[in-house]
């Protein structure tokens, strides 16, 4: 895509999704294993056909009932998903999990980590003994989701968290990760360096 190929009056939507799909990537990473259709050839066959079922349009469903959402720009979109998940995270993340995530975030290029926990060390001393599971949870998430392990989320269920307590942690710093890099990566889209990358 050559330089200033797609206009500014793009960026929005652009931006948007990309932010779905960093959000995604990091939330299905950490929740589905790498084929998350059942094996064998069969069985995907099966499911294929299951899901085809299911997700097919219903009897009553209005032709042109969702056209007033055209209206509502990219930026709109995320704003209203960016609070919703903020709401259900103010109840569950703990406040210092949350500031420190945020921080790491702002602070971050998006480059994948280093290899090994050690990258974890020093923001996690910053957290009580208590929310450092949570913590390393959402660090984890945001930043290198492929990375979270079952004794990741076993210690954050160790301390009481139920199944939507876990998912609002790893939601919410999922989001808080696509939020910030999405607009940078919708941004970079106007040069062929990023155009023609190999994500």
């Amino acid at each position: 895509v050559p330089e200033g190929a797609v206009p500014e009056s793009a960026v929005a939507g652009l931006s948007a999704v990309a932010t779905a799909f960093h959000y995604l990537n990091r939330v299905v990473n950490v929740f589905l294993d790498p084929q998350p259709l059942p094996p064998p050839a069969r069985g995907l066959t099966a499911a294929r056909a299951v899901l085809g079922r299911v997700l097919r349009p219903g009897p009553d469903v209005t032709p042109g009932a969702s056209l007033p959402l055209l209206d509502a720009t990219g930026d709109d979109v995320l704003d209203a998903v960016g609070r919703t998940i903020d709401a259900a995270a103010a109840d569950v993340v703990p406040d210092r999990v949350r500031g420190l995530v945020a921080r790491q975030v702002a602070e971050w290029d998006g480059t994948s980590p280093a290899l090994g926990p050690a990258w974890l060390d020093g923001p996690l001393a910053e957290l009580s003994e208590v929310d450092r599971p949570a913590g390393r949870l959402a660090l984890l998430t945001a930043k290198a989701s492929y990375r979270v392990t079952d004794e990741d989320v076993a210690d954050v269920r160790a301390l009481g968290a139920d199944d939507r307590a876990l998912v609002t942690v790893v939601s919410w710093a999922a989001w808080t990760a696509a939020a910030a890099l999405a607009p940078r990566t919708a941004r970079e889209e106007k040069t062929p360096a990023v155009a023609g990358g190999d994500d």
